[in-house]
């Protein structure tokens, strides 16, 4: 880091802490993230700060060891310097590699429901079905709510968020694939709701271990404008570094 290493291309700590709370444009983020592809030192940096309960004192640490000019002979610089990535690369890649299901668990969060406005006035019947679904939703009863909200979507197809809840209640029952269709179809059917289905659709296919396919979403929802789960993406983007490739 330029903390560190004065002479460095590497990122600041500024820089690193403004990205990971989701605080950069498009174009510096994008700029981080190609330099993140190709920096293990950086990497192990940007995992430290997660960890770390005081990042910046931390680097006041790193930046008051002798590496200045004058200090500590040039041998003794490169070393020293070659000592601290050793350390770095073997705390990233000898700590216990993350699972997709660990990582699905630490990621997921059920969403709750909002009480949903019909487009008319006179559906009571349909109205009290919802209710009931949406009860049954939050009480974790999640066979029952998928069948209630199937009925009420054959005859309000256009109230989109229903297809959420629905496909959270597949993933809840273990029904991956069919959550992963519902996901698909409420990305596809409304760009409201386009962040939100993208990230269960990302954590669906975590779970189902398709990570390419986490990796293309992940990167679709990094490039949108997006900022209900930017933080999450964050985290969960230097782990999926070390997930297989098919």
């Amino acid at each position: 880091m330029k903390t560190i290493f004065t002479t460095s291309d590497c990122l600041s700590l500024h820089e690193l802490q403004s990205y990971r709370a989701g605080k950069l444009s498009k174009r510096e983020r994008r700029r981080v993230e190609e330099h993140l592809i190709d920096c293990p030192l950086c990497n192990g940096a940007l995992e430290g700060l997660a960890q770390s309960k005081d990042p910046t004192q931390d680097a006041r640490q790193l930046q008051s060891l002798p590496f200045r000019k004058g200090k500590i002979s040039l041998p003794y610089q490169i070393a020293a310097v070659l000592l601290i990535g050793l350390i770095i690369i073997a705390a990233i890649w000898l700590r216990p590699k993350p699972d997709a299901q660990s990582l699905f668990a630490t990621y997921y969060e059920r969403p709750q429901p909002t009480k949903v406005q019909l487009r008319g006035t006179t559906e009571t019947a349909a109205q009290q079905a919802l209710q009931s679904a949406l009860k049954a939703y939050q009480m974790g009863d999640f066979s029952a709510a998928y069948t209630l909200l199937e009925g009420y979507v054959k005859d309000f197809p256009q109230e989109n968020q229903v297809y959420l809840w629905m496909g959270v209640a597949q993933l809840e029952l273990g029904k991956t694939e069919q959550a992963i269709q519902l996901f698909q179809q409420l990305k596809a059917s409304n760009k409201e709701y386009d962040e939100k289905a993208s990230w269960y659709l990302i954590l669906a296919s975590l779970k189902a271990e398709d990570y390419d396919y986490v990796r293309k979403l992940v990167q679709e929802l990094e490039a949108s404008d997006g900022q209900e789960f930017r933080a999450a993406l964050v985290k969960l983007r230097p782990k999926l570094k070390r997930l297989p490739k098919h």
